[in-house]
């Protein structure tokens, strides 16, 4: 797990720019702020959020579309969309849930598998690159970047990550067949459940993913005003993990609580359909 950490800081390091590097703790911020509000009333809200956002969107339509392109009154092109929209959002709620679970169990079991089948490729990579840093030319023989290779480096995460993939399924040609294959069940699954177990799946998802932005925000805090003790997180991972398994499930006992059913019989939200 440590070998892994290591791996994750190695690459944020070849891949992100020093300028993003500086600008993370106050992501860092936000996300604990979010990963507070998801951990404990993201089930709870999340219907009511999602009916807002609806809102928003329809009445962002209506004004820069109906009202330029239309001669009806401004307020009625974006109150319509609004509705309309909000409606649908609102509606559709359960069918979101499925699309939220299945992406959630989708990056979950993908991460799983590129942990396994993919890391080893990284590993090795990430030494050829430092055999190939470390032999420097003598003082003489040294030619400086020019402008276009100084504004092209670092690579992009992106780019870093397309280069794993490919020495990976070049490595390995049954990689992609069975990503694909892995990818489309899980996604299958998740939409299942999170339409069937519409309560259970909208508390595991907000609980986890608030929890994951707890946690790399208060990891990304600790990294920049203590990098001694963000090294010791590094180095003995089984504490931050025990942290953040307590977090999950404080967040999922809290939620339960939050949206069980009333004694009338009714569910809070999101249990209803």
């Amino acid at each position: 797990m440590s070998e892994f950490l290591n791996a994750i800081q190695t690459f944020l390091q070849q891949s992100v720019s020093q300028a993003t590097l500086e600008q993370a703790p106050k992501v860092a911020v936000v996300a604990l702020i979010v990963g507070v509000l998801l951990s404990v009333l993201g089930a709870k809200l999340a219907r009511s959020a999602l009916t807002l956002a609806g809102v928003v969107v329809g009445g962002y339509v209506g004004l820069n579309i109906l009202a330029h392109d239309t001669d009806f009154p401004r307020a009625l092109c974006v109150l319509l969309p609004a509705a309309i929209v909000g409606g649908i959002a609102y509606q559709s709620y359960r069918l979101w849930s499925g699309a939220l679970a299945a992406t959630l169990i989708t990056a979950l079991a993908m991460g799983t598998f590129s942990y396994q089948r993919v890391l080893p490729y990284v590993a090795e990579l990430q030494a050829a690159a430092a055999e190939a840093a470390a032999s420097v030319p003598p003082p003489g023989q040294l030619e400086l970047p020019t402008a276009d290779q100084l504004h092209a480096a670092p690579a992009s995460a992106a780019e870093t990550l397309r280069g794993y993939w490919t020495r990976a399924s070049e490595a390995d040609p049954r990689l992609v067949p069975h990503a694909r294959s892995l990818a489309t069940a899980a996604a299958l699954m998740g939409l299942l459940v999170g339409m069937i177990f519409l309560r259970a799946s909208m508390i595991l998802c907000t609980s986890f993913l608030g929890t994951v932005l707890l946690g790399s925000g208060m990891t990304e805090i600790i990294r920049a005003f203590s990098p001694g003790f963000y090294q010791s997180l590094v180095d003995y991972p089984n504490v931050g993990a025990t942290a953040m398994g307590a977090c999950f499930v404080i967040s999922l006992i809290m939620q339960a609580r939050l949206t069980r059913p009333s004694r009338s019989g009714s569910v809070a939200e999101p249990a209803t359909a």
